[in-house]
């Protein structure tokens, strides 16, 4: 078995004979196989041991097994006790997540604190089998149906060559000392009962299930890669990337095969579902629909998909009392000038402003615009709503949610890069001209 693992280990990638390992050791069968196994090859290894307390007296034993192990061993072993119900409280989440969560971090931090290349875990075949059933059951595309991945970054898992039959006839075979974890065996969770009950009918119509999912993964990791490759050249064709956004062009989206497919993996990586882009291509008319992740914000535009990262911090106001050569906004700089009517030329550039100086009061606030607000446009009589400007201007929504308007005593004189308001404009009286001029970043 142990020349088998070296193989698999070989044929992935997973290490090197200079590698350090951490292993993650819960004091079951599996994880104890997997710590002799690399042992007994001379790996550079340590064991991590979480305790999260669930199971009383039998957690305790647990842990205590696992570090006589390392001490018989001879190698490094770090142990955590941790309050599971607590987290689940406080984040309103899981036993099962909770554990994941607080594990994997404190696997990671020592990793990190005492500079360790890799986490190795003891998932099995049996273990990925399930893995495959659940995500087939919850709904899953080609990745999900691969099982569990060899490596994951800083996480290999060098058993999943293994069954769990191969696995416990090793540890009777070397007289190993492991500790059962008898709420394996409660049908409670959902993979409990893809282990106790589905995976056991399964074998009565298939004895050879686990080599046959195996081949069955070798296929399912080929067609993937080619999938991908695919993927990513039809990416090339649909997508402009910009400064801070991409756009897909809709009309290159919909001439592929299958928009869909396409449109979720171009989306999946800025945190989208596939729900949310079955929504998109079904409402993809509907020009100004907003969809969004975590950390993301998708908007239908009229030729374009546009993706743009959420800007999490809140625009301030900015008060001038009084007037600077320059002030920085969100948008670029804002500079000032005062300068005799005579002879000025009013320019046609949205970035500037000319406005009756005289009709400016200090303070000046620079803000986002706001539902509510209204202005005069230049050339008209009465007053608009500028969420009905933003509109007839054809802003696109990411570009709305960063529009800065100039106010002076109450009303507004200046949609920053937009356009100015009638009741500031330069007329016959006007003695002085207020130039404005944003330089946009």
């Amino acid at each position: 078995m142990e020349q088998e693992l070296l193989k698999f280990i070989h044929k992935n990638d997973l290490f090197s004979s200079e590698s350090q390992i951490l292993v993650a050791v819960s004091g079951g069968v599996d994880s104890v196989v997997l710590l002799n196994l690399l042992a007994q090859l001379k790996f550079n290894i340590s064991v991590a041991h979480c305790n999260f307390q669930l199971r009383a007296e039998e957690s305790e034993q647990d842990m205590g097994l696992v570090m006589s192990l390392a001490e018989e061993l001879e190698v490094p072993c770090y142990t955590k006790r941790f309050d599971v119900k607590e987290y689940t409280l406080a984040h309103k989440t899981s036993i099962q997540i909770a554990a994941r969560n607080l594990r994997y971090q404190w696997f990671r931090n020592i990793l990190i604190e005492n500079k360790i290349d890799y986490l190795a875990t003891a998932h099995h075949l049996n273990d990925s089998i399930e893995t495959t059933l659940f995500n087939l059951t919850k709904g899953t595309g080609i990745s999900g149906l691969k099982g569990i991945p060899v490596k994951n970054d800083w996480i290999v898992r060098p058993l999943l060559c293994f069954t769990k039959e191969n696995i416990l006839a090793y540890a009777e075979k070397e007289k190993l000392k492991w500790r059962e974890d008898l709420s394996n065996s409660e049908n409670k969770y959902s993979r409990n009962l893809i282990r106790n009950e589905v995976i056991p009918n399964l074998k009565n119509i298939n004895l050879s299930l686990e080599e046959t999912f195996k081949s069955t993964i070798q296929r399912l990791n080929q067609t993937e890669r080619i999938y991908k490759e695919y993927i990513q050249l039809k990416k090339r064709e649909i997508i402009q990337k910009q400064e801070k956004c991409i756009a897909i062009n809709k009309f290159a989206l919909l001439s592929f095969t299958e928009p869909l497919m396409l449109l979720f993996e171009t989306i999946e990586e800025y945190g989208f579902n596939y729900q949310q882009a079955e929504d998109i291509i079904s409402g993809i008319e509907q020009s100004g629909s907003l969809f969004y992740s975590n950390s993301h914000q998708l908007n239908i535009d009229r030729d374009s998909i546009i993706i743009e990262q959420i800007d999490k911090q809140k625009i301030e106001p900015i008060e001038i009392s009084t007037l600077l050569k320059e002030v920085k906004t969100v948008l670029g700089s804002l500079s000032f000038d005062i300068i005799p009517k005579e002879g000025y030329e009013i320019e046609k550039s949205p970035d500037i402003a000319a406005l009756d100086y005289d009709k400016i009061s200090l303070p000046i606030t620079i803000r986002p615009w706001g539902k509510g607000d209204k202005i005069t446009p230049i050339g008209m009589n009465n007053q608009k709503k500028l969420s009905d400007l933003l509109i007839d201007e054809k802003i696109p929504i990411l570009q709305k949610q960063k529009t800065l308007v100039l106010e002076t005593n109450g009303e507004i004189a200046w949609v920053i890069g937009l356009r100015i308001s009638d009741n500031f404009k330069i007329t016959s009286p006007t003695k002085k001209v207020l130039r404005l001029q944003i330089r946009k970043d």
